[in-house]
């Protein structure tokens, strides 16, 4: 055993020798990155608990009976099914605010990590329709930031257990998160093979989306020119910038850092996409050089070689799985469920519970041509009409000043663009609203009766000269 070990041991040796200078991870951007990652996380949470009882509670608009047919993926640890109460729910959700206080401390770090990652698997299981890319990404950061020493500076763990001689980061650990940043981007450059992304059209057509543009991103809208040729740099950047992430030389990484840092900002101001580009940038942060080091020893003093190996170990197989389920997603058009029916169920399995079962593909292959918005029409008792969303505007079918908006915020718009365009039952969020009002109104004010209309408005798609 002892000989295999070190075989082993030799072994991630010689890949940190060779792989080292292009992987290589700064620990004190490791540590602005666990600060920037918890701290995010933190607000997730308080934002989800702000809705908890329409998103989470046995009355809202999931009951947790059905929650697994909307679930792509089961939980490694499936917290939420041991108990539908309110107060198991909110548990989980006091669990998760804790260990993302851990994670901002860098207090027993790993653990927290670890926890966290459980504990948000279970809070999008208990309710799938509220999500969007930037959970994808997250529980992404999470997994791949247990193999990563992120409590060797500025915290708490890097006192407890004198990580201070610490300046480098193992190799598998390093190696996957970088791969998994540059497979974010380079397949979503793979995934936008349609006929809006060839020609210069489809940042303008993202742009008519009322649902994520932001009053700036509708002014840019006057300018054709500068539209097609931010469609160009946006397929440019996913394609080069992972490229130079992978490159040894610290100034060309930080040149790909940049440059996905613009487009992430760009994303933020043109667009109304809630948490993606902030996570995104977050992401980046890893790539910097907050403080040069010499390059010392690599595990900290309390960890046994055995530990460090086979988590190493863990990574490197993680790492194989994620890149192949890409490349596979990526020959099946991004399809994930095609891709589920083709590979054995075991192995699916795995992917889905490690929660690598992940697909790049926003606004692809083309921008989708379909916008509106939602009118909710309630009759009351009295035979008075109003809006359940917005009774304090009066009824009116006119599309919203701001459509995105008119959602209420990013959890309610995934909710509810998700009930649209997967053509799923309004019983639940109906029961809600009626519900919600009743509580609140009079006996001659309570609803008689409740119809939700979609106003669907197709945006201008210019025809071929």
């Amino acid at each position: 055993m002892n000989r295999n070990l070190s075989m082993l041991s030799a072994t991630f040796r010689e890949m940190g020798r060779r792989l080292g200078p292009a992987f290589s991870l700064d620990l004190h951007a490791l540590a602005l990155f666990r600060i920037a990652l918890g701290s995010v996380l933190l607000i997730d949470l308080l934002i989800r608990l702000s809705d908890f009882p329409a998103h989470y509670s046995e009355v809202g608009v999931m009951p947790l009976s059905e929650a697994a047919a909307f679930s792509s993926a089961v939980p490694l640890l499936p917290m939420h099914l041991v108990h539908h109460g309110n107060v198991w729910q909110a548990g989980m959700f006091g669990l998760g605010l804790l260990f993302s206080i851990g994670v901002i401390a860098g207090f027993f770090t790993r653990g927290c990590l670890l926890g966290l990652w459980l504990v948000l698997g279970a809070i999008h299981a208990r309710n799938p329709l509220v999500l969007y890319g930037a959970d994808t990404l997250l529980l992404c950061l999470l997994f791949w930031s247990f193999f990563l020493p992120l409590g060797a500076r500025w915290g708490l763990d890097a006192a407890r257990y004198g990580w201070q001689g610490l300046s480098a980061v193992n190799p598998v650990g390093s190696a996957a998160y970088v791969c998994q940043i540059a497979v974010v981007y380079f397949f979503s450059f793979l995934s936008k093979t349609g006929e809006s992304w060839r020609n210069g059209e489809a940042v303008g057509l993202v742009l008519q989306l009322d649902q994520y543009t932001s009053r700036l991103g509708a002014q840019v809208l006057s300018y054709p020119g500068l539209l097609e040729w931010l469609t160009w740099f946006t397929l440019g950047i996913e394609l080069i910038a992972p490229l130079l992430l992978l490159v040894p030389k610290m100034k060309v990484r930080i040149f790909g850092v940049l440059m996905l840092g613009v487009m992430q900002i760009g994303f933020a101001v043109l667009m109304e996409l809630g948490l993606f580009p902030f996570v995104s940038l977050i992401a980046l942060i890893p790539f910097l050089r907050v403080q040069r080091e010499a390059n010392l020893k690599t595990q900290g003093r309390f960890e046994s070689r055995r530990l460090v190996l086979w988590r190493e170990g863990l990574a490197l197989v993680c790492l194989g799985i994620m890149l192949l389920w890409n490349i596979g997603v990526s020959r099946v058009e991004f399809q994930r469920t095609r891709l589920k029916s083709i590979l054995p169920g075991p192995l699916v399995g795995v992917v889905e519970r490690l929660r690598l079962d992940q697909s790049w593909s926003m606004f692809s292959p083309d921008p989708p041509v379909d916008d509106g918005w939602l009118v909710f029409e309630g009759t009351l008792s009295s035979g008075q009409q109003v809006d359940l969303r917005s009774p304090q505007n009066g009824l009116s079918w006119e599309k919203p000043e701001n459509v995105s908006s008119s959602f209420l915020g990013d959890r309610w718009k995934a909710y509810l663009l998700n009930l649209v365009q997967r053509g799923l039952s309004w019983r639940s969020m109906a029961e809600f609203l009626v519900a919600e009002w009743d509580e609140s109104h009079s006996t001659e004010q309570k609803i008689a009766a409740l119809r939700i209309t979609y106003m669907l408005s197709l945006i201008h798609i210019s025809e071929p000269t």
